[in-house]
């Protein structure tokens, strides 16, 4: 279903393609695949960058790191952080930006290929025009930082403070929400997460 949606969207049948993406979504959390549909939303992301919609990206582009760190897939984690870093961008928070993008830079190094492949020249050349004197000082500070940390700062709406969360490399948080309705983060390894490699 994605491929078809991919397709259409290559061919410019924006509106066939975005339903078909949904729709692989949805099944992939009926199912459930958590992977797929990861990879799902990030592609429904990709549209809205395409649009102009930071917000819509930024909101996708959550769930998608959310399930990254639940199966500690790190491949697709500096895929969807990159996109979360050109949504940013977009919005004209640079500094933000460069901090996110500078962690994927310093983390590609440890993981083999890279950022995931799909498009990753085209986003680098994409947020390579919006890059001023802020996304540098940020990129710098990113590069301290692990994907991890950005990411569970991200969740919690700190990578504008700076605040970043300390979270052992190896492992993950997953965010639960308690009877009150506020929510706790609870470190899990990856066999507790649910991955099988």
């Amino acid at each position: 279903m994605s491929l078809l949606a991919a397709i259409a969207l290559q061919t410019g049948d924006r509106a066939r393609g975005v339903a078909l993406l949904e729709e692989s979504a949805e099944l992939a959390a009926r199912v459930p695949w958590s992977w797929w549909r990861a990879g799902t939303v990030s592609a429904l992301a990709d549209v809205a960058l395409a649009e102009g919609r930071a917000a819509e990206a930024q909101r996708l582009v959550r769930e998608a790191v959310d399930v990254a760190l639940q199966i500690s897939d790190r491949v697709g984690l500096s895929w969807y952080l990159s996109q979360f870093a050109m949504a940013l961008a977009l919005e004209g928070r640079t500094a933000e930006a460069g901090r996110v993008w500078g962690a994927v830079e310093k983390a590609a190094a440890f993981v083999p290929g890279g950022p995931w492949p799909r498009d990753a020249e085209r986003l680098r050349d994409e947020i390579g025009k919006l890059v001023d004197d802020e996304f540098e000082d940020g990129r710098r500070a990113g590069r301290a930082l692990s994907l991890e940390e950005v990411a569970t700062s991200i969740e919690h709406r700190a990578v504008a403070s700076g605040n970043f969360v300390q979270v052992p490399a190896g492992s993950a948080v997953t965010t639960r929400r308690r009877p009150s309705g506020t929510t706790q983060d609870l470190p899990s390894s990856p066999a507790s997460s649910g991955y099988r490699s």
